[in-house]
């Protein structure tokens, strides 16, 4: 990737491997040093942040990487209109000045709203092999043609399988 602070979606069917390769991801961060706030339960050490915290974009959010699994359920594309929706987009409009990477996980590409989809500057396309491995495919949105992927990853996920509860229920109560 050559953006700065990206904003990257983790595409994929149910079971294609999104939040495990968000592990796979945080892993490597927190190997590096970078701090790492997640929505969802994993052992590597991070920090909690829900849908409403991103939503009020409070001034400890910088110099970070944040994983937001299911981001059709804080950022749903059916309720742009809430104020909550808002600042969550509005909040991804100026997260490089505060140096952080956003990694968001979900199902279907539609169902998040316009604005954070247009702001998105990869999709990573995960897919199910077969015993434990999954591939990745990378897509720069702004590549043209975008249909072509610029790189793949196959990795073995059964080393992360551990690190987090791919069971977990994703709310906006959380």
């Amino acid at each position: 990737m050559t953006t700065e602070y990206p904003i990257v979606c983790i595409l994929g069917r149910r079971g294609s491997g999104k939040s495990l390769f968000g592990v796979k991801l945080a892993d490597d961060y927190h190997k590096s040093g970078i701090t790492i706030f997640s929505n969802y339960n994993m052992t590597i050490p991070h920090h909690d942040i829900d849908f409403n915290e991103l939503a009020s974009f409070p001034e400890y959010l910088h110099d970070c990487v944040i994983f937001m699994d299911e981001m059709h359920i804080g950022s749903d594309a059916y309720d742009f209109w809430k104020q909550r929706v808002k600042n969550i987009t509005d909040f991804i409009t100026q997260i490089r000045k505060r140096r952080i990477t956003l990694y968001y996980m979900t199902q279907v590409w539609k169902q998040v709203a316009k604005r954070l989809r247009d702001q998105t500057d990869y999709i990573f396309q995960c897919s199910n092999l077969q015993s434990n491995r999954f591939i990745v495919e990378i897509f720069d949105r702004y590549q043209v043609p975008p249909d072509d992927y610029i790189t793949s990853i196959i990795y073995d996920g059964s080393k992360y399988y551990n690190m987090f509860d791919t069971n977990q229920l994703i709310t906006m109560d959380e």
